[in-house]
């Protein structure tokens, strides 16, 4: 049976508004329009990007941001007074039912708030946005915070991500890859024409980058890594082969996920507490970044860590798995260590080479410091962005959106 569609008055109540509820097309401020879709409002990576975008961008651009739930994101969103909306249609897991109000429902803010470009972060609200956008004639831009149908990845994600990309690469006019590497595969894998993918690397906003004496001969050598707790991460496999360290280290996790509870039965298990420090606000890690020695990554894959641009901005050197885009924020030997991900003999040696030499910790973090200042900036990453939407969005005349 084909699925009943609610009507638009049914739904609204449905919709949670940001801090306003004025309908958009009726307060026009002469800024350009720009809709953004994401699907999850929790404390990740992806959010905290869109939140550094949204908000450098409406000097120019003015917002509004659909999501898919209420948490991090929009809490931030509403602190600045950006316009969002909530639409529980939009999902991160698959349901025709809800994929297609979701669909119906992006479609129906595109024709309200009429906007010179949509702007699609996360797979999902990628998928469902180009579908959405279809036939209206808007711009639209997708930045692919990292492909899902990497090494790494579950084989059922693999398989639906690369058909999904391949059937709707048509349906935007760019595709933002964050990675050389992920530029790379997706020409090889045949998801888009060169000429639509662009590469603009993530950044992050610079922070005091004065150094205490992290590297002095004697202390235990403090190990940190930042991020979503979960299985790409792998914090869990990470916590799992510490007990084998022969290096006087201290270890950090900070961050949260739906294997927190996991991380803390391996503590609990392996009596980990003296040299585990569990912590879960990750948006702002600076400080405690600052307090560290090394950082250290044991994902299964990747795009390109913020976690680990923000170790290099804070001067650390860094241990990690060679994937996705990570080659491109470690040279080994020269700022870090890379190895493979299920090594663990030559992940702990890298450790206790940084662990026993101090010398070698503070060069390295001289290096991770300059290559972020580099490469790996907020304002170098968002110049580049910007260029984009006035490359897309250069008309200065509001866009005719189609109501078919």
């Amino acid at each position: 049976m084909p699925c009943s569609v609610p009507s638009v008055e049914t739904d609204r109540d449905d919709r949670a508004p940001g801090p306003s509820s004025e309908p958009t097309e009726t307060r026009d401020d002469g800024r350009k329009r720009v809709l953004y879709a994401i699907t999850r409002a929790n404390l990740g990576g992806a959010q905290k990007h869109l939140l550094w975008l949204v908000d450098a961008a409406r000097e120019r651009y003015r917002p509004l941001v659909l999501v898919g739930e209420s948490g991090f994101l929009t809490d931030a969103l509403e602190a600045r007074g950006i316009e969002y909306r909530c639409l529980p249609s939009l999902k991160r897991e698959i349901s025709p039912g809800s994929d297609w109000r979701a669909v119906r429902d992006i479609r129906r803010e595109i024709r309200r708030h009429r906007p010179h470009l949509v702007h699609l972060h996360s797979f999902k609200a990628c998928a469902l946005g180009r579908l959405a956008a279809l036939g209206l004639g808007v711009p639209v831009l997708v930045t692919a915070h990292g492909w899902t149908f990497t090494d790494g990845n579950p084989a059922t994600r693999r398989t639906v991500g690369i058909l999904v990309e391949r059937l709707l690469a048509r349906a935007c006019a760019r595709i933002i890859v964050v990675c050389r590497r992920d530029l790379e595969i997706a020409v090889a894998r045949r998801i888009s024409s060169p000429e639509r993918l662009v590469m603009i690397h993530n950044g992050v906003p610079d922070k005091d980058a004065s150094a205490i004496e992290r590297h002095s001969r004697g202390s235990r050598v403090k190990l940190v890594n930042v991020g979503r707790i979960c299985r790409q991460k792998d914090q869990v496999g990470l916590a799992s082969i510490l007990p084998s360290a022969t290096a006087d280290v201290e270890m950090r996790f900070i961050g949260d996920g739906p294997e927190r509870a996991k991380l803390e039965q391996i503590v609990e298990r392996e009596k980990l507490d003296q040299r585990v420090i569990l912590e879960t606000d990750n948006f702002d890690p600076a400080g405690r970044l600052r307090e560290s020695h090394v950082y250290v990554s044991w994902s299964r894959w990747e795009g390109l860590s913020l976690g680990m641009i923000e170790a290099l901005r804070s001067g650390l050197p860094i241990v990690a798995t060679d994937v996705g885009g990570t080659n491109e924020l470690v040279c080994p030997g020269v700022n870090g260590f890379l190895v493979d991900h299920g090594d663990d003999q030559a992940f702990l040696a890298a450790i206790k080479t940084l662990a026993e030499d101090a010398e070698l910790r503070a060069r390295m973090g001289s290096a991770s410091r300059r290559i972020y200042l580099e490469n790996f900036t907020l304002d170098r990453c968002l110049s580049r962005t910007l260029g984009v939407y006035s490359e897309l969005a250069g008309a200065d005349n509001a866009p005719e959106v189609r109501t078919g």
